[in-house]
């Protein structure tokens, strides 16, 4: 969830994520050597958030149409029973893409047992145009939406709605799978209220603490978020394909305005909203006076004095400065000593008296202590520039 390009990532690949004044997290970080950074501030959210209410860190929407309510999405199921009950599979399927596009599109609070119920259709009919594969899938969403979480019990076949021999062995196969999946986990981030949002997975109300990660099946999820506010309750709808290594996030902007980070650092909450939030690699974050760097693991970085490193940065710009100029300078006299040397070099045939001989020696002498001059004032500088480099 980023707007890196547009942060000039391209010339800087280290973030430094803050919570206090730019200057100084940037130069902290310098200071301690992390070399080309780029500032991400979280009392402005929008660069890590793209929507501004509450909603899936490093997750896009799947909608891919108008939004939709909880009325049209039963209308849709409705009408795809109707066609169910008929055996006009062909308008069936047709209500059941029409549900299936309004899934992740809901402004309302999804029914678990009318999403389950849904999916159970679908699995049914493919399981009578012989795709299996396509049932397992529908049948594997009905076990999603139709398990209970608190007791683990599985969606049972309807005998009202199909016989068994239609597909029960698929579904009972689906609900067995789901309850030995591998988990992962889904958490909040830091500087988010749960008083004020409430979590609906697979069309349940589950609650989480701010500190601690829910495990859920991987694969997919239908996910929302209900806020509440001033403009009223809200709903933020979601669908998520969750992996092992990879935790979902659920944000507030409006609980990163103001956030210490102090109390979040060197937790895996603030940990897996960086990686969610789309940051990679090695991430600076600056928490006040410290200063700490997350990979794979927190580690807490050397106190600083600032004044001191500004201090010992002047000391090393102008050493370098003096350095290059040096430099410069020993090339010029340098470059003068060898073209003199080669005047001297060049003698005509009706020069070469004595007097003449003599004095072109004493000419190659001191030409050549003009260059001797000059590649002294370029090593010298070469020194300065090495002792003016940072963190020295």
């Amino acid at each position: 969830m980023l707007a890196q390009s547009a942060l000039g990532v391209a010339l800087a690949d280290k973030p430094v994520l803050h919570d206090g004044p730019p200057e100084d997290a940037v130069s902290r970080v310098d200071a301690l050597g992390a070399g080309p950074t780029w500032e991400l501030d979280p009392l402005r959210p929008e660069q890590l958030v793209q929507t501004t209410r509450a909603g899936l860190v490093g997750v896009d929407s799947s909608c891919q149409r108008a939004p939709a309510t909880a009325a049209s999405l039963r209308q849709s199921v409705e009408f795809a029973e109707v066609m169910f009950e008929r055996q006009k599979w062909s308008d069936a399927l047709r209500h059941i893409a029409e549900a299936k596009a309004q899934l992740p599109c809901l402004v309302d609070e999804v029914d678990a047992v009318e999403a389950a119920r849904l999916h159970l259709i679908e699995g049914i009919v493919a399981h009578e145009q012989d795709r299996l594969e396509d049932a397992r899938v529908a049948f594997d969403l009905a076990q999603r939406f139709g398990t209970e979480p608190s007791t683990g019990e599985v969606l049972a076949w309807d005998g009202r709605l199909a016989s068994p021999d239609r597909g029960a062995t698929l579904l009972d196969a689906a609900g067995e799978a789901l309850l030995n999946a591998p988990q992962g986990t889904l958490r909040f981030a830091p500087g988010v209220d749960p008083g004020r949002i409430d979590l609906r997975i697979d069309g349940r109300t589950v609650p989480l603490s701010p500190t601690e990660a829910l495990p859920l099946a991987v694969g997919h999820h239908h996910i929302q978020v209900v806020s509440g506010g001033v403009e009223g309750r809200m709903v933020q709808t979601y669908t998520i394909r969750l992996t092992e290594d990879s935790p979902a996030v659920v944000a507030d902007p409006r609980g990163l305005v103001g956030l210490s980070l102090a109390p979040h650092v060197n937790t895996p909450a603030l940990a897996d909203f960086i990686r969610a939030a789309g940051i990679q690699g090695q991430t600076w974050v600056v928490a006040g006076d410290e200063a700490w760097t997350y990979d794979t693991e927190w580690i807490r970085q050397r106190p600083i004095d600032l004044a001191a490193a500004s201090r010992a940065a002047d000391r090393s710009t102008r050493l370098r400065a003096a350095g290059i100029a040096t430099m410069v300078t020993g090339a010029v006299v340098s470059g003068v000593g060898l073209w003199g040397l080669n005047t001297a070099r060049q003698q005509p045939p009706w020069e070469e008296t004595s007097d003449v001989e003599t004095w072109r020696r004493s000419q190659h002498a001191a030409w050549v202590g003009t260059q001797a001059v000059g590649l002294a004032a370029i090593a010298t500088g070469g020194v300065l520039v090495w002792t003016g480099r940072p963190g020295q």
